[in-house]
């Protein structure tokens, strides 16, 4: 399951949609948004991207996984938009038979979705200055 939104997400809901009586592991990442980067204050994140491509790309990683681990299911929530410090950007969650697999699975989509560079994200730090770490 894919969702690109602009509002709030929630960690406990996409690890919903994992569950499974035939899983009996569960891994998920939650990145937010830290107050430093590279010695700098960061006020704010601004995400951007086309959604549509941004899904067609989630989904190659989701495919991607599947064919490297045996997992059952695979979710990915990303928020657009400004996000401030402590906020939730993404969610990533797998479930498989065993722990090592669920493991590398969401870890391999984790990367894999930061460098496919689909979902632009700017960094805004009190200095006023503006990275894309991308």
């Amino acid at each position: 399951m894919i969702k690109i939104t602009e509002l709030p997400l929630n960690p406990d809901d996409v690890m919903s949609t994992v569950y499974d009586n035939d899983t009996g592991a569960v891994n998920v990442h939650v990145g937010t948004v830290k107050a430093y980067n590279q010695d700098k204050k960061v006020v704010r994140l601004e995400y951007e991207t086309d959604i549509d491509r941004a899904i067609e790309t989630i989904e190659d990683v989701i495919e991607q996984v599947k064919d490297k681990w045996p997992v059952y299911h695979v979710t990915i929530h990303h928020r657009i938009g400004v996000l401030t410090v402590g906020e939730v950007a993404v969610v990533i969650a797998v479930s498989s038979v065993h722990s090592k697999e669920s493991f590398a699975a969401c870890e391999y989509a984790v990367e894999a979705l930061r460098k496919t560079g689909v979902i632009k994200k700017n960094e805004i730090y009190t200095e006023g200055e503006e990275v894309n770490p991308h």
